[in-house]
């Protein structure tokens, strides 16, 4: 049980349950949720636990401030330097829960590929606006949305539904948004990739993906996993927004990669074509930079998914991920496989011979 502290000063028993949670931080229904957001407004003294479950199950938490703590004028100020981006298909399982990691934003766009669900539904019911067209690959799909939509705010920070955003990273990207002499104009940002109830630290890192930026001066490139064309000097975000990959299930999970890798395949042909190798771009000081040589170094490399899996297995200690880690490493090295088949089969087809 929970105790928590009345009006009086008096403690009362609560049941541990979905509600719980909900008083704490709504919209968030599960324990992963919980442990990646982790609400400020609640104090928590541990009494023999070791870990989050043990820790819901015994812990005593007393109420120090409201739920939603009042803020100051500045914040509110800087909270509405922000308008987000979201792109959507079929997405009404997990879209409630983003929109409310994000409530803060008075601009909130959602860019949705025709859905056939109660996505659009739930957009009206919040109030976000709302564009649709035929998704026609996420470089095009997102540089359709920079030069079609007018954003409120100069700064644009971009989420997937089955992203939320947390507070701590809110308070960095307010930060940059409201200072008037930021000569930077986009900042990539790192991702907790949550699995099983766990963030997968080594099996799945973090990495740096372009998230926040001034529309007017970033283009997209690729199919998938976009590669950002930056007009102007970018930085790297400290904090890192919450993923839960996996939320709709595995099933889901190997339908979308299996799209995924179709076009995968038709842009590493291209990079293979079209991209020769460049040994200082491998060795720049820069971050990302360095991370796109050594995919583009990768496409040229023999026994790839066999390979895959060891790097994210053993050379990044994914094992230390337990079975969850192993499972997404597993997953990664399928993925790697299916673009290889792909890729053969697409030049085949070139050559004026049958698919398989």
């Amino acid at each position: 049980m929970i105790e928590k502290a009345g009006r009086h000063g008096k403690a009362r028993n609560i049941g541990l349950n979905k509600s719980i949670i909900d008083l704490k931080c709504p919209g968030l229904h599960d324990v992963a949720q919980y442990r990646a957001v982790k609400p400020p407004c609640w104090r928590i003294r541990l009494e023999n636990t070791l870990d989050l479950t043990e820790l819901l199950r015994t812990a005593r938490l007393r109420r120090v401030g409201p739920i939603f703590p009042s803020q100051s004028s500045d914040q509110s100020k800087n909270d509405m330097c922000v308008s987000i981006f979201i792109q959507t298909l079929n997405e009404e399982q997990n879209l409630p829960s983003c929109l409310d990691s994000v409530r803060w934003s008075d601009d909130i766009v959602v860019l949705d590929s025709l859905s056939t669900d109660g996505t659009e539904e739930i957009c009206e019911k919040r109030g976000v606006r709302f564009f649709k067209r035929p998704y026609d690959g996420r470089g095009p799909h997102q540089n359709w949305a920079m030069e079609n939509i007018k954003f409120k705010h100069r700064w644009v920070f971009y989420l997937d539904a089955d992203e939320h955003m947390t507070p701590e990273l809110h308070e960095e990207i307010s930060r940059i948004a409201s200072d008037d002499s930021e000569q930077r104009v986009a900042f990539f940002c790192g991702r907790k990739n949550m699995f099983r109830g766990r963030w997968l630290k080594r099996s799945m890192p973090p990495g740096y993906i372009m998230r926040f930026f001034r529309p007017e001066s970033i283009r997209f490139e690729r199919l998938v996993n976009p590669t950002p064309i930056i007009n102007g000097p970018h930085g790297y975000l400290k904090e890192h927004f919450i993923h839960y990959n996996f939320s709709k299930g595995i099933s889901e999970w190997l339908d979308r990669h299996n799209r995924y890798s179709t076009y995968e395949a038709i842009e590493q042909i291209r990079a293979l074509r079209e991209r020769p190798v460049s040994w200082k771009s491998l060795f720049s000081s820069d971050a990302n930079t360095r991370r796109l040589e050594a995919k583009n170094i990768s496409f040229r490399m023999p026994m790839r998914p066999s390979l895959k899996f060891f790097l994210l297995y053993f050379m990044k200690l994914g094992f230390l991920d337990g079975r969850p880690g192993m499972t997404y490493c597993a997953l990664q090295a399928l993925y790697e496989y299916e673009i290889c088949l792909k890729m053969a089969e697409m030049r085949r087809a070139e050559r004026g011979e049958a698919p398989s």
